[in-house]
């Protein structure tokens, strides 16, 4: 989510010249007090013009013209101006994510300001030095700063700055996982701003409080807020907080599964943020509408996003933000059966969520690598790597990551056999789901509790599960939810002999699953997304077979393989033996990082090289991404089609008499053997041994 700072204060009763340096966090009275009135004056109305410019178009088209006003500052000796100066074009640098120039304005306006001995003026920048250090990641810094502003505050009774230091210390808590200590900074903020009139103050605040419901999964609960601060930014003409405020609402309704509305938002606010020059803000948004593409089942169109704000972060040098993206992009790679670069990610979002301490990440990369560890059936490491990431959720009062904690553990001990474990886990999931009054995840949970109590035996307690699952996909439309939930009650259906019933819970699982893949342009991406859901085209075998139909059997056994020789492409397998020189060099070249950051990873803590392991996975980052562009080039000069359709007829056609196809289907418990002829079809299940 994007967070709303304070820096800037505004009150009506002051003068055109006070309002305009009081909205950068300036004293007025000190500004006009070394200057003439004329020139004070002329001062006056080129800060009201420049804040104007800031407010209406953003940082970027605000800074030459303060630039050229500190270097006239500057010759005329005004050192108030120019102190009023530094502070402004430092609060520009820092929204244009420019911390080293920003660091080095404030600094130096804050020196001034001891010279002239303004103490209220040294408050605000204390408030300006804070917010530049939290951007950074650095905490400890960020709170000293803002605790020393609050104590200015309160011995100069300035009420604007007491309420922007709250507001910015409540940012610090929240990234600390402290929400209990996050909401009561922001909420003083909102008090003390609407006490004084203070706009800006109150509608950060409200955005603000959002954030921290937002953060505690409590969706439905932030919309308000960021509602109540978008009708005051309009009201007031700031483009950059209308932006700020439309991408958090968009983040909100995506959750929520109102992935129209979301688009909707994003893309407001994604023209605003171009319109301001943000990039920060501009990388948030897209990255916010690949989440939500990413939830509509649009996978490549979500990474596609992602890499946009993922060079966006990586140049401003945004951990925070980064960490968090890492694990998105993992998670679209995971769905589409991509393990590896799912773990890269995921990997490289935990050692920077760890370097920053930001434990809200960490948790979020924990449960990622815990999925992993179910996938490859390691699954004390899954629970462990769950269990704790549960913990600290539950501590830190965040339902959603507490949420995604259980439901995970309790289908890593479904796959791990412990049935008993599983369903408790995954009530405990659905109760957390019901407290957040979050649909999406509702349903989610619904989902994997009926898978739990299916596995029990218990098909009928399970379908109450999936029909109330099915009922809330009626209002949103989660392609992940929708097909565990069409398998799911198909295995239902026919652990109670419904077999015709679920055959069309099958078909209508395959339906969605290719429904995604279609829209999948590249191989490597297709290939790998049905790799992890194969198990549905089994089932409808299995059961086709069980109803004496090998014909249609042999259709969806070829559906379920058709990609294979397209699989095997996108994985390297299949090529010629004499690669291409840009090929050998880029598997080289990912084999030497994954080395290296294996060798770092295996140290013990205190040893650790964070900031060596971190530029291995960027670079190993880049090469991946290199590699799997030159796969998919070299997939679209062949005449292989993955969409090739079946044809059981035409198949026999081209048999010889006498000759016979066979092929293979393995399932859970027996190996089904299909035999096609030229006349006939037949089939034989052979018992798998335990």
């Amino acid at each position: 989510m994007r967070f709303r700072t304070c820096c800037r204060c505004t009150l009506a009763a002051l003068s055109i010249l006070g309002a305009a340096l009081a909205a950068f966090g300036q004293d007025p009275a000190g500004a006009s007090a070394a200057a003439p009135a004329a020139a004070g004056t002329t001062a006056s109305a080129a800060i009201e013009a420049a804040q104007k410019t800031y407010n209406e178009q953003g940082p970027k088209a605000a800074l030459p013209g303060l630039q050229t006003l500190l270097a006239q500052f500057q010759k005329a000796n005004d050192r108030h101006s120019e102190a009023i100066a530094l502070g402004m074009i430092a609060n520009c640098y820092r929204k244009l994510d420019e911390y080293g120039k920003a660091l080095d304005y404030a600094q130096r306006g804050l020196a001034l300001k001891k010279e002239l001995g303004d103490a209220k003026e040294q408050g605000r920048s204390y408030n300006q030095l804070g917010l530049i250090y939290w951007q950074e990641s650095d905490y400890s810094r960020g709170a000293q700063n803002f605790e020393h502003a609050i104590q200015i505050a309160n011995e100069t009774g300035d009420r604007q700055l007491e309420a922007s230091a709250h507001n910015n210390l409540g940012l610090v808590e929240g990234d600390l996982g402290d929400y209990a200590k996050a909401a009561p900074e922001h909420e003083r903020a909102v008090q003390i701003s609407r006490e004084i009139g203070f706009k800006r103050g109150e509608t950060d605040a409200l955005g603000n409080l959002g954030g921290v419901k937002m953060l505690l999964g409590r969706f439905g609960e932030a919309i308000p807020y960021y509602e109540e601060a978008l009708k005051i930014d309009e009201e007031q003409g700031l483009k950059p907080g209308q932006s700020e405020d439309l991408g958090n609402l968009g983040k909100c309704q995506s959750a929520l599964g109102r992935i129209d509305d979301a688009i909707a938002s994003f893309d407001r606010a994604i023209q605003l943020a171009r319109d301001t020059g943000v990039k920060r803000d501009l990388a948030d948004w897209e990255r916010g509408k690949g989440d939500t593409l990413e939830r509509a089942g649009k996978y490549q169109a979500a990474i596609a996003e992602y890499e946009e704000a993922q060079r966006t972060y990586e140049a401003a040098g945004l951990k925070r933000e980064l960490s968090n993206l890492l694990n998105s992009t993992g998670t679209v790679h995971l769905l589409l059966g991509d393990v590896s670069s799912g773990e890269r990610e995921f990997t490289r979002g935990l050692a920077i969520a760890r370097a920053i301490h930001n434990p809200a990440a960490v948790v979020l990369n924990q449960l990622s690598l815990g999925e992993i560890a179910t996938r490859r059936f390691r699954f004390d490491q899954s629970a462990q790597l769950f269990s704790e990431a549960i913990a600290v959720a539950r501590r830190a009062g965040d339902l959603s990551a507490e949420a995604d904690g259980l439901m995970l553990l309790a289908r890593a001990q479904l796959s791990a056999g412990n049935l008993q474990s599983a369903q408790r886990n995954g009530a405990r999931a659905l109760e957390v789901a019901e407290e957040m009054q979050n649909p999406a995840v509702e349903a989610e949970a619904l989902v994997a509790h009926g898978d739990a109590l299916r596995a029990g035996n218990h098909a009928e307690a399970a379908l109450e599960k999936y029909d109330a699952a099915a009922e809330i996909q009626k209002t949103f439309a989660d392609p992940e939810v929708k097909w565990r939930l069409h398998y799911g009650r198909g295995q239902a259906m026919e652990g109670l002999n419904r077999f015709e019933d679920a055959r069309l819970e099958y078909l209508a699982s395959i339906s969605t699953i290719e429904a995604v893949r279609s829209e999948l342009g590249a191989d490597r991406y297709r290939a790998g997304y049905l790799q992890d859901r194969y198990q549905v085209y089994v089932a409808l075998v299995e059961l086709l077979l069980k109803l004496q139909k090998p014909e249609e059997a042999f259709v969806y056994s070829e559906r379920m393989r058709a990609r294979s020789y397209l699989d095997q492409l996108s994985r390297g397998e299949g090529r010629q033996e004499v690669e291409s020189a840009e090929e050998t060099a880029l598997r080289g070249r990912i084999d030497r990082l994954r080395r290296e950051i294996s060798d770092r990873w295996s140290e013990s803590q205190p040893q650790r090289q964070q900031k060596a392991i971190e530029q291995f996975s960027s670079e190993l980052s880049e090469a991946e991404r290199a590699y799997e562009e030159l796969l998919d080039r070299k997939s679209e000069t062949t005449s292989v089609s993955a969409d090739a359709s079946v044809d059981l007829s035409g198949t026999q056609k081209q048999l010889r008499q006498g000759s016979a196809v066979v092929e293979y289907v393995v399932g859970q418990k027996e190996l089904d053997i299909l035999v096609i002829a030229k006349n006939e079809a037949h089939a034989i299940a052979v018992p798998i041994a335990k």
